[in-house]
């Protein structure tokens, strides 16, 4: 059975085209009308001109009878055709749904695999790239966190002023100013974004994105991308390595929550999730979350001596450093509970071992 799709948007304009021939033929008609009500009745007799007239408005009347005749028609047909195009799809929908949520379903395995594997590979690289991005930013000198004048151990944040709109760099100021226009007055896509970031902020009970929260596209680059908002007064130094962590750890502990979440969920679906899974993965969460909540800490207050921008690279320095610490730890912790301290700990033992000899025989082929 051959497919049938009609293409509606040019049936629509079309239809739109029959109702304005529709309209001239009715104005027509009604200059036909008033002539023929003008015309002296003594002119109309002779040689049937009143007859003639009379016939002519009739056949007008019954061509635009006809024609909106067929304006009804298409509009019914174009209204019963996408009525039936939705029943259609709604049945594809559902089958597919049928499909997807049945026990065993190929689809379903795959759509909990992706899951899981997106959680697993970008939960950290979302991290990373914050980080990245908030310290090329702060080492370019395009967000300046600097010590307040006159108030020793309290900062301030500048932005550059391309990040303003201002500037000499056309390409970079009208970048700023779309940017800033587009926080500040949101448009469908935009609203949309907030929206979405609003929810998910509620749901996970942290800051995600936080471009709901932003201002303007200073303001957006200050508070959101490096989590330091300085406010009307400044910032205490001391506090930045804190703001940092909170942001950094909010991001972390929500991949892990949920990276460890999809990791039992498959446990059970396969029928295998036992005590073991369950303390793994809340082991992991607490590790995995704090150790990177940590790092920052420690590595903000290193960073401290340098400055409130020291203070600040060193926090998303030392957040990098306790994803990969944490990972560290948290698969020790693992072996731990699933083996015991003296198999992990021989485990460790192993592996350092492997790392030795690997650098003795690399010491040595130096010396050959």
């Amino acid at each position: 059975m051959s497919l049938i799709k009609l293409h509606l948007e040019h049936i629509k304009s079309t239809n739109s085209g029959l109702v304005r021939q529709l309209n001239d033929l009715d104005h027509i008609g009604g200059g036909v009308r008033s002539i023929q009500n003008s015309i002296d009745p003594r002119i109309k007799s002779r040689r049937q001109i009143g007859a003639r007239i009379t016939q002519a408005v009739g056949k007008g009347n019954k061509i635009e009878g006809d024609l909106s005749g067929l304006k009804s028609f298409i509009e019914n047909s174009v209204e019963l055709y996408v009525n039936a195009e939705r029943r259609v799809n709604l049945h594809h929908l559902n089958d597919i749904a049928t499909k997807v949520s049945g026990k065993g379903s190929k689809q379903k395995k795959a759509i909990e695999d992706s899951i899981f594997e997106f959680l697993e590979k970008y939960g950290n690289t979302a991290v990373y790239s914050q980080s990245a991005i908030a310290t090329l930013l702060i080492l370019g000198k395009q967000i300046r966190i600097q010590e307040k004048i006159g108030h020793r151990g309290r900062a301030v944040i500048h932005t550059a002023n391309w990040i303003k709109g201002k500037g000499n760099n056309e390409f970079f100021k009208k970048l700023a100013r779309r940017m800033d226009q587009s926080i500040r007055n949101p448009g469908r896509v935009m609203k949309t974004l907030m929206t979405a970031d609003r929810l998910l902020e509620k749901v996970t009970r942290a800051q995600m994105i936080g471009i709901s929260k932003a201002k303007s596209f200073p303001h957006f680059l200050k508070a959101v991308i490096t989590g330091i908002d300085d406010g009307v007064h400044g910032i205490e130094t001391s506090k930045i390595p804190r703001m940092i962590a909170k942001r950094v750890y909010a991001i972390d502990a929500v991949f892990n929550t949920a990276q460890e979440g999809v990791g039992l969920y498959r446990e059970h679906q396969k029928g295998t999730l036992d005590g073991k899974d369950v303390a793994v993965a809340a082991s992991n969460v607490i590790i995995k979350s704090s150790a990177t909540a940590a790092g920052a800490i420690i590595g903000g207050t290193v960073g401290a001596l340098l400055g409130p921008g020291g203070a600040a690279v060193g926090s998303f320095m030392g957040g990098s450093g306790g994803i990969w610490l944490g990972d560290k730890v948290a698969g020790f912790s693992e072996k731990v509970i699933r083996e015991g301290p003296s198999e992990a700990i021989k485990d460790v033992g192993n592996s350092a071992k492997n790392k030795l000899d690997k650098g003795f025989n690399w010491a040595k082929d130096l010396f050959k």
